[in-house]
């Protein structure tokens, strides 16, 4: 039943040339503080766990390494252990003291905002989930919640408290040659969250650009992807700016993205081993408009701050 439980572990510890890793992000209140920690594990030619940090405010990245008997989860339900730090679907708690580092704290998560999974369509990746040799799958735990809580990393502390929380992961062999990734949730309103990402999708022998994402409003997924119909358009890509819109049967969905320095230097896997480095801002900004195509009425014009962004290869549209 894991297959419809994309929040738990997805693999086997006997598994060759596999990753999974899961995305935590917290955002103090007013964008003040914000860090993502990202728990995995590597089963590629250098077998281990991991745990990355970056800091949205300096771009500081750090990744620490586990032996593989360091990471433990639970086969039904989100609960990674990794030494004695612990990450569940509404809790994490720090717990790192290395020579090289310390990093401790608890983060509590209320109104976790999961997913629509439907037996046709388990998770965001609808009806590609079923496909037994994609390259890599996603999977979103959570796409808004309140945070409470305090974490000190090497005697800095970040106080989340009021907070908003975000949650996703990803799995399998290797990351695409080339994506787009795009996620706010603090926004002026709250219970907003934006996600998008386009990827270089290998098929068949062939390749294919594809995309999914969604609009969290009042309550309600609105949703796109490749598998809907929805039509996917990169209208702008400079050092500065980042433009996009998809066109779905209902709604049509813009977003502008005002860049922000380089961001950090995160570990990405190549046939489960974590060799590749990408740059990961987490401080640039998105405005997001949607529209209903039939009425020509502008549903929602939000500005989503602390955003965090991806841009990655030279192949996303062949």
């Amino acid at each position: 039943m894991k297959l419809y439980r994309p929040e738990t572990f997805q693999g086997s510890m006997k598994k060759k040339n596999y990753f999974e890793g899961w995305y935590y992000k917290a955002v103090a209140p007013e964008g003040r503080r914000m860090l993502a920690l990202i728990p995995g594990v590597s089963l590629g030619s250098d077998p281990h766990a991991f745990l990355q940090v970056i800091d949205g405010a300096d771009h500081r990245t750090l990744y620490l390494r586990y032996g593989l008997e360091d990471f433990r989860c639970d086969p039904g339900k989100l609960d990674v252990r990794l030494g004695e730090s612990r990450f569940l679907r509404d809790r994490v708690e720090l717990r790192v003291d290395r020579e090289e580092t310390r990093l401790e704290g608890c983060l509590d998560f209320t109104g976790t905002t999961g997913y629509p999974v439907k037996p046709w369509s388990p998770g965001i990746m609808g009806p590609y989930r079923f496909v037994p040799f994609m390259e890599c799958y996603h999977g979103v735990v959570s796409a808004d919640h309140r945070i409470d809580g305090n974490l000190t990393w090497d005697g800095k502390e970040y106080a989340f408290t009021g907070g908003r929380g975000y949650i996703e992961k990803d799995w399998g062999r290797s990351m695409p040659s080339s994506w787009i990734w795009i996620h706010s949730n603090l926004f002026e309103e709250e219970g907003v969250s934006f996600m998008v990402s386009v990827a270089r999708i290998p098929w068949l022998g062939q390749s294919f650009t594809g995309h999914l994402g969604f609009l969290y409003l009042g309550g309600r997924y609105y949703r796109f992807a490749t598998y809907t119909g929805s039509r996917f358009e990169l209208t702008a890509l400079d050092d500065s700016r980042l433009e996009l819109k998809i066109q779905g049967r209902r709604y049509v969905l813009t977003a502008e993205v005002r860049l922000n320095g380089d961001g950090g230097a995160l570990k990405a896997p190549v046939e489960g081993g974590m060799e590749r480095t990408i740059r990961e801002r987490v401080d640039a900004r998105v405005e997001v408009v949607l529209t209903d195509r039939r009425t020509g009425r502008e549903v929602y014009r939000g500005t989503g701050s602390q955003c965090g962004l991806e841009i990655t290869g030279d192949d996303l549209f062949g």
